[in-house]
């Protein structure tokens, strides 16, 4: 596996599919169809022809993973690279 530094860290804006709730009835005037925005952060595994934009959001030291989450590209709606500003330090 690649090391996952060399990966971007991204915001990924999506739709998730969601429920109204299974024990609630409704009028069906009521149900509206608005998307469940949802924003995922973490470093971005690129595999070829990946039907999934694959987030992986905890890594361990030995190349471990866990928090992977498996995004249908069809959700993804916007990818943003993240930068971490960095500040020299001050030598003494």
């Amino acid at each position: 596996m690649a090391r996952l530094d060399q990966n971007p860290l991204v915001r990924v804006t999506w739709h998730d599919a969601y429920t109204l709730g299974n024990n609630e009835w409704r009028d069906l005037d009521d149900i509206k169809d608005e998307p469940c925005v949802v924003y995922s952060v973490g470093y971005w595994l690129k595999r070829k022809r990946s039907r999934h934009l694959i987030l992986i959001q905890s890594c361990a030291d030995d190349e471990q993973v866990d928090n992977v989450l498996l995004i249908p590209m069809g959700m993804v709606k916007k990818v943003e690279r993240l930068r971490i500003p960095h500040k020299p330090r001050k030598r003494r």
